[in-house]
């Protein structure tokens, strides 16, 4: 999620007046270590399966105005928390991930701790916190939850409902097929290769399996050429199935004389004066860009490949793509005009022709500006 979008949510959530079952609000930060702890591990915890936010800087009291924390001696930054949790006893060395985002209110510093949605619940102290019984505690092997607008209390423990829920999310056992097929596709390393019937399957679930058909499309993109000098070159699809049922199409190819197998990545279409031209890219998180990360971990002498990492582009979701768009529609040709970009954009490869290496030199700066120009902006 973009920082735009990002304010967009938490203003919304300020401007309904009320807290929920993955978002609270504080005037300030925390003044004990032992409820700033109870209140993450509670929204790490949350029965709606959400990012949870502690929105610091908004006074309930005075109708959810902001009240800036600027000046907070108790603020953490994202170092301080890692470390304050690192600290903290959980049970299995399980612990919440949790980051903290600023933005402005007018000229009100609004601090945002984001306790990011985990298949890892339920999170729960192994030792009593702190040891001593001295004022407030929590308690080892007590399962503290957020539901509705309230966290379970101190001296408390979930529900065993809420629990058996927590440890289901955990196992995976509600989830969909194609919910399971997107936590599946995340474990590169548990993909196994059958050589002679030409799949991919998945160690702990064999009914899903990526089938690598031979259906052959004529064509081929610059970047199949970067390493052999050839027209040979041909793309196949592939299909992710379960238990026999197609979930999901996909097309790969072949490079370096069929040595490489890659997922065929998405291209956007760029116009440049008269000409148009495409950069090449993956969304993160995309069924794409997980089945190229499988591939790669079958071509272990490719995987940080420099060819493909001067040119493709990983983007967080559609919505930077659209962005980035509007970008390069905006800026690329002042970047080129005024000669912005590095000599090495303009670097041309051997086994390419010109109309071929005029799009891998066009894909190269693009990603150049990703990295060094937009990402600055944008990120």
């Amino acid at each position: 999620m973009n920082n735009t979008n990002f304010e967009n949510e938490i203003l919304s959530l300020i401007s309904e007046k009320i807290e929920g079952p993955y978002w609270d609000f504080k005037r300030s930060w925390h003044t004990k270590d032992v409820d700033l702890l109870h209140d993450i591990i509670c929204m790490a915890n949350n029965l709606v399966s959400h990012d949870g936010y502690i929105i610091i800087g908004i006074d309930e009291n005075n109708d959810f105005s902001p009240y800036s924390c600027k000046d907070d001696e108790r603020k953490k930054n994202n170092n301080e928390l890692v470390t304050f949790l690192r600290s903290k006893p959980f049970w299995g060395g399980l612990r919440p991930i949790v980051l903290v985002k600023t933005f402005y209110i007018n000229s009100d510093e609004i601090d945002v701790l984001i306790i990011k949605n985990s298949m890892k619940t339920p999170f729960v102290l192994s030792e009593n916190y702190p040891k001593d019984k001295n004022g407030k505690q929590l308690f080892a092997h007590h399962v503290y939850i957020r539901i509705n607008d309230s966290n379970t209390p101190k001296n408390a423990s979930a529900d065993i409902d809420k629990v058996e829920y927590l440890w289901r999310k955990r196992l995976g056992i509600d989830m969909s097929v194609l919910a399971k097929l997107q936590i599946y596709l995340s474990k590169a390393s548990d993909w196994i290769y059958n050589d002679e019937l030409s799949f991919f399957y998945y160690k702990f679930d064999p009914l899903y399996i990526i089938k690598l058909n031979s259906l052959d499309y004529k064509r081929s993109e610059f970047y199949n050429k970067l390493y052999l000098k050839s027209e040979a070159f041909s793309w196949n699809d592939y299909q992710i199935l379960y238990n026999n049922t197609v979930l999901y199409n996909g097309i790969m190819c072949f490079n370096n004389g069929g040595h490489e197998l890659r997922s065929v990545p998405q291209s956007s279409l760029i116009s440049i004066g008269e000409n148009s031209l495409s950069y090449y890219y993956f969304i993160i998180n995309s069924k794409e860009y997980y089945v190229d990360q499988i591939f790669k971990k079958q071509n272990k002498s490719k995987q940080d490949d420099p060819v493909y990492n001067s040119f493709l582009i990983h983007f967080d979701n559609e919505a930077e793509v659209t962005t980035f768009n509007s970008y390069l529609d905006n800026f690329m040709m002042e970047f080129i005009d005024e000669k912005q970009l590095p000599d090495s954009t303009y670097d041309q490869d051997f086994c390419l022709d010109q109309r071929e290496n005029e799009k891998y030199i066009f894909a190269k700066q693009a990603k150049w500006i990703f990295d060094n120009k937009f990402s600055i902006h944008f990120k």
